[in-house]
């Protein structure tokens, strides 16, 4: 079944943004592999930033036009990042918004995950008083200095 079948709304449909997500993705999956044999291929580097660009767009477009198809869209295609920098929670990722608060002398601290803490897995916005705080944890597979 070819990627444009799977994914069209009707029989004539070849360019819906359900298919030009599908189709984005089977290539951004196959320049992936690519890059781990030519790891300095600058210009195809580009072509896959400008690919993952144009594919956040559409998957915008869907969430504010159709929300239902997008989620199983994002589902069907194990795309987790455009549900996670929303501040959702991806699909079966076991990331549940949270929030603890608890009294340090006469002021009250607060953590809290998943609300505006939405641009990174790691992130938790520390509040006490007037005063709010975001942090965010990052790691890399390889170090770098």
């Amino acid at each position: 079944m070819t990627v444009i079948k799977q994914f069209q709304q009707h029989q004539q449909d070849t360019g819906s943004a359900q298919v030009q997500v599908a189709i984005l993705t089977q290539r951004i999956n196959g320049l992936t592999g690519h890059f781990k044999a030519h790891s300095h291929d600058v210009h195809s580097r580009q072509g896959l930033l400008k690919m993952v660009s144009r594919r956040r767009r559409l998957l915008e477009y869907l969430k504010r036009h159709d929300e239902p198809s997008y989620r199983k869209l994002l589902e069907a295609l194990a795309l987790l990042y455009a549900t996670a920098c929303r501040g959702q929670a991806p699909a079966g990722s076991g990331m549940t918004p949270q929030r603890v608060s608890a009294q340090v002398g006469a002021s009250s601290i607060t953590l809290e995950t998943g609300k505006v803490a939405k641009q990174a897995d790691g992130s938790v916005v520390v509040q006490q008083g007037g005063t709010v705080v975001l942090v965010t944890a990052v790691y890399a597979i390889t170090a770098s200095l």
